[in-house]
């Protein structure tokens, strides 16, 4: 996640570190330290390690939402799952602009095999399956979301 103000060369100029005859935006030389997850927190210090390391970790936030806000703000960059875009608010959102990154997890939905049996649990269990599988993958496709490609 980028400030919006930050143009698509001015990001590839800071990943290729290539020489330029003006400085880069301050936000490129920093980004927010997220602390609530620390598998994606050692990807994200190897990306940034490797894809813009001139950037230091200047902000801490316990949660990507905070996070968002620093950025919004255009202090710094931040990794954030795809999971959380649809729900920044389009005030905050237009403010910010997103670069697709290779960073990933893989998660599951589990609910206890003996609970299926129940059908009011069953039924909770098919809801959140067509949810994720359908409502979900919809909101993900971006639909109004600035991507810097």
């Amino acid at each position: 996640m980028v400030p919006a103000g930050v143009s698509a060369a001015e990001i590839r100029a800071a990943q290729k570190q290539q020489p330029r005859s003006e400085p880069l935006p301050e936000c490129m030389a920093h980004f927010v330290d997220v602390y609530s997850n620390p598998q994606l927190r050692t990807q994200s210090e190897e990306w940034y390690k490797h894809n813009l390391p001139a950037a230091t970790p200047t902000f801490r936030a316990m949660t990507y939402a905070a996070a968002t806000d620093i950025v919004s703000e255009g202090l710094a960059t931040t990794h954030c799952p795809m999971s959380m875009v649809p729900n920044i608010p389009d005030s905050e959102r237009v403010k910010l602009q997103f670069l697709p990154t290779e960073i990933s997890r893989n998660v599951a939905l589990v609910m206890p095999k003996h609970l299926l049996t129940l059908p009011s649990y069953a039924n909770i269990y098919r809801k959140l399956v067509d949810f994720c599988r359908d409502e979900y993958r919809h909101e993900m496709k971006f639909e109004g979301i600035r991507l810097v490609s």
